[in-house]
C-alpha cells in the first residue's frame, strides 16, 4: 500500500530461455496464506519467448508479499511495480533472490523493510544503531517474516541458519524501490604463486 491514494500494479515478466515449450505456475506468498491465483496456475510459456502476466486482483493485505514461479525447463523471471499517487510516479523491478549465509549491510539511516521467504525461517539480524549500541533479534516463522528496520540504524548483519531467501524494499514520499538480499561478490581461493626470477630478470 503506498498512502490513502496510491495505485500499484504488478506485473510478471516471463522468458523460456529453452530450446522447448514449457509451462509455468505461480504461487503467492503472503501473510493471509500461501495460494495459486486463479489464472496463474498454468502459464503457457514459448521456447525463447517473453511473456508479461498482469498480476491483478490480489487481496494481499498491506504488507509486502512473495511469489514462487516453478516451472518444468530453465526460465528468467522478475516483477515489474508501477506506482501512481498524486504526482508521484515510480517503478521498480523485483528480481530472483538465491538463499544466503550470513552478510551484512551499510543502511547508513535508510529504513527498509526485509522480508524473508521460507518453509521455515531462523535469521538472527544484529545492528547498530548511530550512537554505537548493538542489537539483535532472532526473526522466525514461516512461509513469510517482514521486518523494517529501526530507526537511526548504521549497519545490519544478517545469519541465515536455514533456507531462506530475502528481499529489502523502501517505500518513501519520492516513491518505491526494492533489492535483493544477495551477496555482492564471491570469495574465492587461488593457488599460490611460484616464485620465478624472470619476473624481474629478462630471459634474453
Amino acid at each position: 500500500k503506498y498512502g490513502s491514494s496510491g495505485k500499484i500494479n504488478h506485473t510478471l515478466r516471463v522468458i523460456n530461455v529453452s530450446d522447448s515449450d514449457t509451462s509455468a505456475s505461480v504461487e503467492v506468498i503472503s501473510k493471509s496464506g500461501v495460494y495459486i491465483p486463479v489464472g496463474l496456475g498454468e502459464i503457457e510459456l514459448n521456447a525463447k519467448t517473453v511473456v508479461d502476466v498482469p498480476l491483478k486482483n490480489l487481496d494481499l493485505g498491506k504488507e509486502n508479499f512473495a511469489i514462487k514461479i516453478e516451472a518444468s525447463a530453465p526460465i528468467a523471471a522478475a516483477v515489474r511495480t508501477e506506482l501512481t499517487s498524486g504526482s508521484i510516479s515510480d517503478f521498480s523491478w523485483s528480481i530472483a533472490a538465491p538463499s544466503f549465509k550470513t552478510l551484512e549491510f551499510n543502511l547508513y539511516g535508510l529504513e527498509p523493510t526485509f522480508t524473508f521467504v521460507g518453509e521455515r525461517i531462523a535469521v538472527l539480524a544484529e545492528w547498530r544503531t548511530r550512537d554505537g549500541k548493538r542489537n539483535s533479534r532472532v526473526l522466525t516463522g514461516e512461509e513469510i517474516v517482514n521486518w523494517k528496520v529501526p530507526a537511526n540504524v548504521r549497519t545490519v548483519r544478517l545469519i541465515n541458519r536455514g533456507t531462506v531467501s530475502a528481499g529489502m524494499t523502501w517505500v518513501t514520499r519520492d516513491g518505491i524501490a526494492a533489492l535483493p538480499v544477495t551477496s555482492a561478490a564471491s570469495l574465492e581461493s587461488a593457488v599460490r604463486p611460484i616464485t620465478d626470477i624472470s619476473v624481474i630478470q629478462s630471459r634474453t
